[in-house]
C-alpha cells in the first residue's frame, strides 16, 4: 500500500502527527550519507588505520559526530519524533545494490543498501525482520553520482532500471523476513546539488531522478503483505524551494561549507542554507525532512 502525502503536509514542522502515526517497536536504516549516523566513520577510520590503499576516515573533521552534515540525519529526526530507538545501517557512498562510491571500502564490507539489508537479517534473531518495527530506505544518489563521476557508458535509463531494481528487491528482501513497515524514500533533487551544478550533470541528474519518481510507487506498490509508504523527496524539495523564506532559508544553492578543491571558512548562518558541503544538505533541510517524513507514514 503506497501512501503519498500531499505538498501542504510535506513541510509541516508539527509533530503532533506522531500521536496518530502507528507505533513501531523500532526503526531500522539502510541508505548512504543522507542518513549515516557514524557508522562510514567507524569503517573508514578503521580502514585508514589499517592502511588500506586510498582509504581516508570520512567524512571529516568539517562536519559534525561522523554525521556528513552540521548536524543530525532526517532518519534521526524521524526516530525521535516516534519516540523509538533507531539501528542505523547506513554508510556514506552506499549504492542501491552492492557496493560504495568509494571502491577501497568494498574489499572490507559490503556497505550497499543489499549488503545492509544483508547484515541486518544475518544478525537478527532468526534472521527474521521484526514484524512490529519500521523499515527505512533511502538511497539512489550514489548510483548517480558515481555514474557521472566515472564516465560509465551505461545509459540513464539502463541505470535508473538497476537502481529500481535494487531498491525493489531490498524491500521485498526485507518483506519476506517479516517486515510489515516499511519506508521507501525517494531520490533527492540531485539537479540542485552543488556539486551536480559545477559539474554540468544537471540535465542527466533530472533524467535520473525524473525516471525513478516516475517508476518507484509502482514498483512498490506490487508488494504485498506489507504497508509500504513512500516519501517523495523530489516533492518535498519542490514545495520547501518554492517558499523557502517560510523556513528561514535565504540560501538555497551555495555551500555553507565549501570543501571542495580546498576547504574554507564556514558560513555565518548555516540554517539559512539548504546545503551543508557540495552535495549534502544542513541539519535544518534534515529537520524539516523528517517532519515531513511523520506525516507521510500511514
Amino acid at each position: 500500500m503506497i501512501r503519498r502525502a500531499c505538498l501542504a503536509a510535506l513541510l509541516s514542522l508539527s509533530a503532533s502527527t506522531a500521536f496518530g502515526a502507528s507505533t513501531y517497536d523500532h526503526l531500522y536504516a539502510f541508505g548512504d550519507s543522507y542518513s549515516d549516523n557514524g557508522a562510514g566513520e567507524a569503517l573508514t577510520t578503521q580502514l585508514a588505520a589499517q592502511h588500506i590503499k586510498d582509504a581516508q576516515a570520512l567524512p571529516g573533521p568539517l562536519y559534525w559526530k561522523g554525521r556528513w552534515s552540521n548536524g543530525p540525519t532526517a532518519v534521526e529526526g524521524l526516530a525521535q519524533a516516534l519516540h523509538t530507538p533507531l539501528t542505523d545501517y547506513a554508510v556514506g557512498g552506499a549504492k542501491s545494490g552492492h557496493g560504495n562510491y568509494y571502491a577501497w571500502m568494498m574489499p572490507s564490507q559490503d556497505t550497499g543498501v543489499l549488503g545492509q539489508v544483508a547484515e541486518h537479517l544475518q544478525a537478527a534473531k532468526s534472521h527474521k525482520a521484526d514484524p512490529k518495527a519500521l523499515y527505512f530506505i533511502f538511497i539512489s544518489a550514489n548510483d548517480f553520482f558515481e555514474w557521472a563521476d566515472f564516465s560509465h557508458s551505461q545509459t540513464l535509463e539502463a541505470l535508473s532500471e538497476s537502481s529500481l531494481a535494487n531498491i525493489r528487491k531490498a524491500t521485498e528482501q526485507l518483506v519476506a523476513a517479516g517486515a510489515r513497515h516499511v519506508m521507501v524514500v525517494g531520490t533527492t533533487d540531485l539537479s540542485h546539488v552543488p556539486a551536480v551544478v559545477q559539474g554540468n550533470q544537471v540535465a542527466n541528474a533530472k533524467k535520473y531522478q525524473q525516471l525513478l519518481a516516475q517508476k518507484l510507487p509502482a514498483l512498490l506498490a506490487q508488494i504485498g503483505s506489507a504497508k509500504v509508504s513512500y516519501f517523495d523527496h523530489l516533492a518535498f524539495s519542490d514545495a520547501l524551494r518554492a517558499n523557502p523564506a517560510a523556513h528561514g532559508f535565504s540560501d538555497l544553492d551555495t555551500p555553507c561549507q565549501v570543501t571542495y578543491p580546498e576547504a574554507k571558512p564556514v558560513c555565518a548562518s548555516p540554517d539559512a542554507h539548504y546545503y551543508w558541503d557540495e552535495w549534502h544538505p544542513t541539519r535544518k533541510v534534515h529537520a524539516l525532512a523528517a517532519n515531513a517524513m511523520l506525516d507521510a507514514l500511514p
